[in-house]
């Protein structure tokens, strides 16, 4: 390592800076029908997906007080699919539910020339509750409820100068966790040694 340090180089590199970032949750519950043509049976599964999401800083920017705090405004728009199988995995039901924006107001650290930035890092949907179990001619209603891990953060172009010991090496891709955690374990690579 010694020797490395030796030969180091000064290199100026452009790069994207976070001036501030922080997580979110979002928790958005819906209420939805599935139509069976069948009451919904107690052998039945039932499974919520979010199939689209998307997150957008809305605009004009608000201006930055004198500290250069902002208040950021942003909008998340979610698709979920909602499916009913029997008990031998045959699907028997589904519905897509694509919900209403729904807004949020962040303050960051956001001088000027820094621009906001919002993302979605990870989802979750699952049943909590059966409204109705529905009939021949009604459909079922289920009570859904949808997760939303997000970063919003404050980003500038800007050129900096850093010590080169040489060029960064891949490792394997790791599997993702199975569980939902806001924010993720595993958001950014492992530091190497």
């Amino acid at each position: 390592m010694a020797e490395l340090l030796q030969e180091q180089v000064i290199d100026c590199i452009k790069v994207e800076k976070v001036y501030d970032h922080c997580f979110s949750l979002e928790e958005l519950p819906d209420t939805v029908e599935v139509s069976l043509g069948r009451e919904l049976l107690p052998t039945d599964s039932i499974s919520c997906e979010v199939t689209a999401v998307d997150c957008q800083v809305l605009q004009p920017l608000r201006d930055p007080d004198e500290e250069g705090f902002r208040t950021i405004d942003v909008a998340q728009h979610v698709t979920a699919v909602v499916t009913v199988t029997d008990e031998l995995g045959t699907v028997v039901g589904t519905t897509t539910v694509v919900q209403p924006p729904n807004y949020k107001s962040i303050t960051l650290y956001s001088p000027p020339g820094t621009q906001p930035a919002c993302e979605i890092v990870d989802t979750f949907c699952e049943p909590v509750l059966i409204v109705s179990n529905g009939s021949d001619t009604e459909p079922a209603v289920i009570r859904i409820l949808k997760k939303l891990c997000k970063i919003v953060e404050s980003l500038a172009v800007v050129r900096l100068m850093v010590p080169v010991v040489g060029f960064c090496v891949p490792e394997a891709c790791a599997p993702f966790p199975q569980e939902f955690v806001c924010p993720p374990d595993q958001l950014y690579p492992p530091q190497g040694p």
